[in-house]
């Protein structure tokens, strides 16, 4: 199972289609830039604490964050 941080080593380098399959699904390119968006723009203890959930959770959290601030993921 990757950690969280695995998954944004992943993202950062543009690779978040070479992710492995989780329970069959992959991780898109949207959530992937949804998570990363999210994640910089977050305070070093926070990013700690997304970084302790696991990658499905940070992805709805990264949604859900995106949803309630209009952002856009870039």
């Amino acid at each position: 199972m990757l950690t969280a941080l695995q998954v944004l080593e992943f993202v950062e380098a543009g690779q978040a289609q070479r992710l492995p399959k989780r329970e069959g699904e992959l991780l898109d390119a949207s959530t992937a830039h949804a998570i990363l968006t999210v994640y910089r723009g977050l305070s070093p203890a926070t990013q700690q604490k997304l970084l302790a959930m696991p990658f499905w959770k940070m992805a709805d959290v990264a949604w859900k964050v995106v949803a309630r601030t209009g952002a856009t993921p870039s």
